[in-house]
């Protein structure tokens, strides 16, 4: 099996090369992928160019016969430490989008994201191996025609590994999601607290049941869209502030075009993006264009104190705020999933 080396030094070179070239490319997306993995905002900018950087390192140390070893070993230790960000965030039910390979490839991270971080582990580990010569010869040998019943033992108990790892990362986050859910039903009444205590209006983010910030925008049809319009016919909307740039967001788009043909809680889900209309065209051309309206910078969403993307907020029919700001893909779904239990 003489191709077995150069197999696993492609997977890897390749994966770190792409994966460090999409985030160097949209370090704002990596930057926001970092806050919501829960690295500090002070940490998140220079990691923002760390990452990428280093990525980039060990893809051409991998590629490189004398640091090929080296170049190995750096990546079980990046791997590793995805890993355990991983398992943290999963343990607390939280599912943020991984946006591994920037805006080629984003998606929440889960079971699948566990079992592909530990192949490439073993990949690694397997190609600092097999970095001397005469132990990848008998590793070769080791899995020849000679003892194909040792090789077919070893595939099965990797194939058992796998599916423990995936049990036990659905486990993670069947756990976490009932810690997130109490998470989110006590900061629910501590808001609720605070709202009858502390007048509204002076300056402060518009609290749950204050009037909501008005607006009019021109959506990507050109058409001008008020909140009085969108409120007309007794319904409640959710406003979900994007942005094209967003690794994150673009991650949210196929969602965020299922929640409008929905209508999840029933609510009427209207984006509000920036950029220009052709450029929200071409990165999110399967959403609604009447529904997605347009600011000029960033002034409806910081009336609504929705800072950073991708984040929402509910708006009662009434026109008053039903909720409070939620920042992240995962804590939109879990907005969008706790209302119909709470009558705002």
């Amino acid at each position: 099996m003489p191709y077995l080396f150069f197999v696993l030094q492609t997977v890897l070179v390749a994966t770190f090369l792409i994966a460090g070239a999409a985030k160097l490319r949209d370090r704002a997306g990596t930057r926001q992928t970092l806050q919501d993995f829960g690295v500090p905002d002070r940490f998140g900018t220079p990691l923002a160019i760390v990452l990428p950087i280093a990525e980039l390192l060990v893809a051409a140390s991998l590629a490189v016969p004398f640091t090929m070893r080296a170049g190995a070993a750096a990546a079980c230790v990046l791997l590793c430490l995805f890993l355990v960000a991983i398992v943290r965030n999963l343990s607390r039910g939280k599912r943020p989008s991984c946006n591994c390979f920037g805006q080629v490839h984003s998606a929440p991270i889960g079971p699948r994201t566990i079992v592909r971080n530990v192949a490439l582990m073993l990949d690694a580990a397997m190609l600092g191996v097999a970095g001397s010569s005469r132990v990848f010869s008998a590793w070769t040998d080791l899995f020849g025609r000679r003892h194909a019943p040792l090789s077919v033992a070893v595939a099965l108990i990797l194939a058992v590994l796998v599916v423990q790892l995936s049990l036990f990362a659905l486990m993670l986050r069947q756990q976490g999601r009932l810690l997130l859910r109490l998470e989110r039903v006590e900061s629910l009444m501590m808001q609720g607290t605070q709202d009858a205590a502390e007048p509204q209006g002076h300056g402060g983010a518009p609290g749950i049941g204050s009037l909501a910030p008005t607006f009019s925008l021109p959506n990507l049809m050109g058409d001008a869209v008020s909140l009085g319009s969108l409120l007309e016919g007794s319904h409640a909307i959710l406003l979900l502030f994007m942005n094209p740039q967003c690794g994150p967001c673009l991650a949210l788009v196929a969602e965020a075009a299922s929640w409008m043909v929905e209508n999840p809680a029933g609510l009427r889900v209207v984006i509000v993006s920036e950029g220009t209309v052709e450029e929200n065209y071409e990165k999110a051309s399967v959403l609604d264009p009447a529904m997605v309206l347009l600011q000029q910078g960033q002034e409806v969403a910081d009336q609504y104190h929705a800072w950073g993307t991708p984040s929402a907020v509910i708006v009662l029919s009434d026109g008053t705020i039903g909720s409070g700001v939620a920042q992240g893909a995962n804590s939109i779904r879990e907005l969008l999933a706790l209302y119909p239990a709470h009558a705002y």
